[in-house]
């Protein structure tokens, strides 16, 4: 973590040439960098919510942006009846199951990309990940929830959405 000093200055100019210019410093504040910093934003666009009927494989996709850099994207689920997941760094902190890491596609979403020109790496908002059903409890058959998780460059973990679906 750096840390900076912002001071605040008047400077007298005089009227006459070769005057000697006069600094009045104002204010100083020590700023600590993460204070700067701006947590991800983002969304999930796939599966729906409530969704039914999903089996083989269910692909999440979704977007995340930063003003820095998204490093990853997680998704997680929620435990079910019978199991216990441990409190999980990987998950925002929640007590949730790991299930991996989203790939980034670059250029899938030029809308994304398009609405805040400026930021860095903003053609890589996109991301995936495929879920395997018959790697869920019970063979893929029941109901889970399952949270997906943006983290930037400075460690800022973000909820960007939880889907529940029925399998």
């Amino acid at each position: 973590i750096s840390r900076h000093a912002i001071t605040l200055v008047l400077d007298e100019v005089p009227l006459q040439a070769g005057a000697e210019i006069r600094r009045f410093p104002l204010l100083t504040q020590d700023r600590d960098e993460r204070l700067l910093a701006v947590a991800p934003i983002g969304g999930v666009d796939s599966p729906l919510d409530n969704a039914t009927g999903g089996t083989g494989a269910i692909p999440f996709t979704g977007w995340a942006r930063d003003d820095v850099e998204v490093t990853r994207v997680m998704v997680c689920r929620a435990a079910v009846t019978g199991e216990v997941a441990p409190v999980n760094p990987n998950c925002g902190g929640a007590a949730q199951f790991f299930l991996g890491f989203a790939v980034f596609i670059d250029g899938a979403r030029p809308d994304v990309a398009a609405y805040q020109p400026g930021l860095p790496l903003n053609t890589r908002g996109g991301w995936g990940f495929m879920v395997l059903t018959n790697m869920l409890p019970n063979q893929g058959n029941g109901t889970y929830q399952f949270s997906m998780y943006a983290e930037d460059r400075e460690g800022h973990p973000v909820l960007l959405g939880t889907r529940t679906m029925t399998c």
